[in-house]
């Protein structure tokens, strides 16, 4: 069924994973489909109803919200589909695939937000995702558990980016944790839908100093004046319009800062 309703409206999405055959006569599938242009997003608390989903047994529908919170500048990801797992069927059913998300580095530790959707996942059936950053893995317990209503769950975690890394793996798996207070349960089956990751940019500056070079060898030798009133342009790569434009201080310094690395 492509098409519910979102805050009153129709919305068809487009079919992105499956209809893959899980197990007997259980199908599932995924669409996707951008209502950015539907306004339904305000400040402040948001109430969005969903409804005129119709499938056999697994509702649900996760919505993505992209906002400015006024952080600063920050690398987005996404990475959606339709990625079946139970621990006991024959592969590629058993598992999920692993995700990973390349990103800028920093010299600084990061809070980055990770974003995940699921279904199938009942009350009570011990599931794993395995994020992996840093050269550190962290098992992150029973996160799915029908939060959402009709198996299915939405959820955000909060991971720490290391400084220096530059990527993160992130898999969801039909598994029990021996720390689990539900261990002794059966395992998920799970539909993994979608991840996402938000990670804050350490922003760069780029300066210098426009000086009188008295002996003309190139070099910023020490007694050798600035220059004040010197019009600095900063370019993009292969642009021909500056992105940004100064004059040297008083002392022949420059510095562009709050730029993207």
């Amino acid at each position: 069924d492509a098409t519910i309703n979102v805050g009153g409206n129709s919305v068809t999405g487009t079919l992105i994973g499956g209809p893959t055959l899980f197990f007997n006569e259980a199908y599932s599938s995924t669409y996707r489909a951008d209502i950015t242009g539907l306004g339904l997003v305000v400040a402040g608390n948001n109430n969005i109803s969903v409804d005129g989903m119709d499938f056999a047994k697994n509702n649900g529908a996760g919505m993505l919200v992209i906002y400015d919170d006024g952080s600063g500048a920050t690398e987005l990801f996404v990475n959606d589909g339709n990625d079946l797992a139970y621990w006991n069927f024959a592969p590629p059913l058993d598992t999920t695939e692993p995700q990973t998300f390349t990103f800028l580095p920093a010299t600084v530790a990061r809070d980055a937000q990770l974003p995940l959707f699921a279904s199938s996942v009942q009350v009570d059936r011990p599931n794993v995702v395995l994020v992996t950053v840093g050269g550190a893995t962290t098992r992150i317990v029973d996160p799915f558990g029908d939060s959402g209503g009709r198996d299915f769950d939405a959820v955000m975690e909060s991971i720490t980016i290391p400084a220096g890394a530059t990527e993160l793996t992130v898999q969801c798996l039909s598994e029990a944790d021996a720390s689990s207070p539900i261990a002794a349960n059966n395992p998920a089956s799970l539909a993994w839908i979608c991840a996402g990751l938000a990670v804050p940019v350490q922003l760069a500056s780029l300066g210098d100093y426009v000086w009188h070079d008295l002996n003309q060898d190139g070099i910023q030798d020490p007694g050798e004046p600035g220059i004040p009133g010197v019009t600095v342009n900063l370019y993009e790569c292969g642009e021909t319009t500056a992105m940004e434009t100064m004059l040297t201080d008083s002392n022949g310094l420059y510095l562009f800062d709050d730029l993207m690395p």
